[in-house]
């Protein structure tokens, strides 16, 4: 048994464990099936494959966020909550429980 990777449009889609038959078999539909447990970058899913050079290349690092992360809006949430007065509380729930179909309004 070994990996093999699924190449399609010069990317690997999948990379699957077989023999060498079932490997040919599973690639069918693909643009090539290249074995990959032997080379020393172990390519995967997403990488890119140069046929002509017989390469891979990993994918491009994912850049993290540009904003900062956002508040947690739960927990403003409960604080705004916890402050509010009681009657406040009441026509909060009172008007979702309308909205929901198990209070009447009047």
């Amino acid at each position: 048994m070994s990996e093999y990777a699924l190449i399609k449009n010069g990317t690997a889609r999948n990379v699957i464990v077989a023999d060498p038959d079932e490997a040919a078999r599973q690639g069918r539909g693909y643009d090539a099936v290249i074995r990959v447990d032997d080379r020393p970058d172990r390519p995967g899913p997403g990488w890119t494959y140069d046929a002509t050079a017989g390469t891979f290349a990993a994918p491009p690092a994912q850049k993290p966020p540009s904003s900062p992360p956002r508040p947690d809006r739960l927990a403003s949430s409960r604080a705004a909550w916890a402050a509010s007065s009681a009657l406040t509380r009441t026509d909060a729930l009172t008007a979702i429980a309308i909205a929901l179909g198990v209070a009447d309004p009047g």
